[in-house]
């Protein structure tokens, strides 16, 4: 017999499915039909290193999300630091100079070009030129963007035993010290540049100089097979783009006056699934070469590579 009782349980029932479904009715996002988006009506959002401006979002018949926005950063600026993401994603220069680094190859961005970064490949940019750079960014997310992923080959851990293997502590000065509680995870050497431009002040002729821009060197071990990058951030990104780690400066060390300075570091923004991921403190020690010119430029934004060796030691939590 259908009571009361049961009424009332059916009626709930039914009234909180209509509820849900009209929620998400609401909730949902239109489909994104054909349109134009003009530069002009687009709101300006001032950022830490430039300015953004959204163009749409939203989902479309064939995906789930839909993304676009077009990013302007100052001169000398990055507008994050090196990362990875499961959607692919695209960029067109519209104006500027950048420097991209996309799985620890670094290339040069003119006006005009473009950018492709890959699914789950770590890639950073900088503005290396004079002028505010801006471009159009696009990203697009399938339906089935999560099985996608799982299922796409990745490029294999590629950190030698040798790397893993090598993990004596460097002699430093005590100001150089990791803090108790960390360990040796593994150590390279590096062989690059660090890369300087000539800043001009405009008020004060003789207070202009060269100011590092970003280092750009190779990691190795011992056997001098490749485990990964050093560049701008200054980030490490291990052989593949599988990992990569941030550095904040904590203490440095004059050891020699004809290179570059010791230094301490503190890792910051870890991301990926390899060597990087754990890090906690970087040393850098060992040094040679890497200072600025010592003559000075001749123009504003000119740049210059100064070759450097170094190695670096890299630490993890205690287990």
């Amino acid at each position: 017999m259908f009571t009361r009782r049961d009424f009332t349980v059916a009626a709930v029932s039914i009234l909180t499915t209509v509820a849900v479904f009209a929620f998400a009715q609401t909730a949902a996002k239109p489909l994104m039909r054909s349109g134009v988006f003009n530069w002009s009506s687009l709101k300006v959002e001032p950022t830490k290193v430039g300015e953004k401006r959204q163009v749409f979002d939203a989902p479309t018949a064939t995906l789930e999300r839909f993304e676009s926005h077009i990013t302007t950063i100052n001169p000398g600026e990055a507008p994050h630091a090196p990362h990875q993401h499961p959607e692919e994603e695209l960029m067109i220069l519209k104006e500027g100079t950048l420097e991209v680094v996309q799985s620890g190859q670094t290339n040069r961005v003119e006006t005009g070009g473009m950018i492709f970064c890959a699914s789950g490949e770590m890639h950073g940019l900088r503005n290396v030129g004079k002028v505010p750079a801006t471009y159009y960014v696009v990203k697009w997310y399938p339906h089935d963007l999560a099985s996608l992923v799982a299922s796409s080959p990745r490029p294999p851990s590629v950190l030698p035993a040798d790397v893993a293997a090598d993990l004596t502590e460097p002699e430093v000065p005590a100001s150089l010290r990791v803090p108790a509680g960390n360990t040796p995870l593994f150590h390279a050497y590096a062989i690059g540049a660090q890369i300087y431009h000539w800043k001009v002040n405009k008020t004060n002729a003789a207070s202009s100089a060269w100011v590092l821009q970003a280092p750009s060197a190779g990691l190795f071990d011992k056997n001098g097979v490749v485990v990964g990058y050093h560049s701008a951030g200054p980030s490490w990104e291990s052989q593949g783009g599988r990992s990569a780690v941030e550095g904040v400066v904590l203490q440095r060390s004059a050891a020699d006056a004809n290179a570059i300075p010791w230094l301490l570091l503190q890792a910051t923004n870890a991301v990926g699934h390899d060597i990087f991921e754990r890090t906690t403190y970087i040393q850098r020690v060992n040094t040679t070469g890497g200072l600025a010119p010592k003559t000075p430029g001749t123009e504003d934004g000119q740049r210059s590579r100064s070759p450097y060796t170094a190695e670096y030691y890299f630490y993890c939590a205690q287990k």
